[in-house]
């Protein structure tokens, strides 16, 4: 099993209040409400993962490193060089620095998020500038979202089921060609820590 620490934005209200008697809601209905979802950080030592979901949309728009099956790929936007445990830019052994923005266009709609990793001077850059869904602009609802206030929320779990996180891929150049991995390996605990947010 493979370990999954997420850093996520949902739209939380009193009104979706869910089978299990709690208010959690995501894109994929993981308990039985679906609402609109940011993922800030979906990851592990060896992938990560950013991504945009209108409330139907389970799969979203998504900009990172990692994930892929037989017949499929996850995002390519750097790599096991770059990203992972001794990598040459960000280690993941050692803290580092995570940033998100998320620009407007002269309308005030949503058109991006943008994320940068950084450690000891060196960046990594990427995100999610384009999203269609159902031929639909996705920025449109997750714009509503913004304005009405989405909560944060953070979780961490481990899953036989992560191909589509850490996996080889088709190209095989994902992370974790050997997956899964036992789930034993997994940390007891992750941080993380000094937030903060500012506005324009």
């Amino acid at each position: 099993m493979h370990p999954s620490v997420g850093a996520s934005t949902t739209s939380l209200t009193e009104q979706t209040k869910t089978p299990d008697s709690d208010y959690y809601c995501d894109a994929n209905s993981v308990c039985g409400v679906r609402c609109s979802e940011i993922d800030i950080q979906e990851g592990n030592k060896h992938s990560w993962h950013s991504t945009l979901h209108d409330a139907q949309d389970g799969a979203g728009a998504g900009a990172g490193y990692g994930g892929g099956g037989d017949e499929w790929n996850g995002p390519r936007d750097f790599t096991s060089e770059q990203y992972g445990p001794g990598g040459n830019t960000i280690d993941t052994t050692m803290p580092f620095q995570v940033s998100v923005s998320f620009p407007t266009d002269s309308s005030g709609q949503l058109s991006a998020m943008n994320m940068k990793l950084e450690q000891d001077g060196k960046s990594l850059e990427f995100g999610v500038d384009e999203y269609t869904y159902n031929g639909q602009s996705g920025f449109t609802e997750l714009t509503a979202s913004l304005s009405a206030g989405m909560t944060p929320t953070f979780s961490y779990w481990c899953s036989d089921d992560m191909l589509w996180m850490d996996g080889a891929g088709q190209d095989g150049l994902g992370p974790c060609p050997n997956a899964p991995e036992d789930g034993s390996k997994c940390g007891d605990t992750v941080s993380f820590y000094d937030f903060k947010i500012t506005g324009e």
